[in-house]
């Protein structure tokens, strides 16, 4: 892989990590209800499964876990730190990276429905 190429998958590594920070925060932050009732019922799944993947990413390293569990209580506080962390989820499990793309694409989907 070139160097370009490279700067590519950091840059995309980068932007999805901050897009499930941010879609997870305001899931959070809204509670299901008010998620649902801004973004609507589909988008509100796409969150659900979103935050099941997560969870199930990061219950094998207590440290993530700790850093989830303050995300979810202060989403604003810790966000950068689970940036970071699902950044490098992303880059060791190109399976992960793929169902994070195609569940961002189908978010965005309902989100603009």
């Amino acid at each position: 892989m070139g160097n370009e190429e490279q700067r590519k998958g950091v840059a995309a590594e980068a932007a999805s990590g901050r897009q499930i920070v941010d879609l997870m925060a305001e899931y959070v932050s809204q509670g299901e209800g008010g998620f649902e009732t801004e973004h609507g019922a589909r988008a509100l799944e796409v969150a659900q499964e979103m935050m099941a993947a997560l969870l199930e990413q990061l219950e094998g390293n207590l440290g993530h876990v700790v850093l989830l569990e303050q995300f979810l209580r202060t989403p604003g506080i810790v966000s950068e730190a689970l940036v970071g962390v699902i950044q490098e989820l992303l880059r060791r499990d190109a399976v992960f990276a793929g169902w994070v793309d195609e569940a961002l694409s189908r978010y965005r989907a309902c989100a603009s429905e």
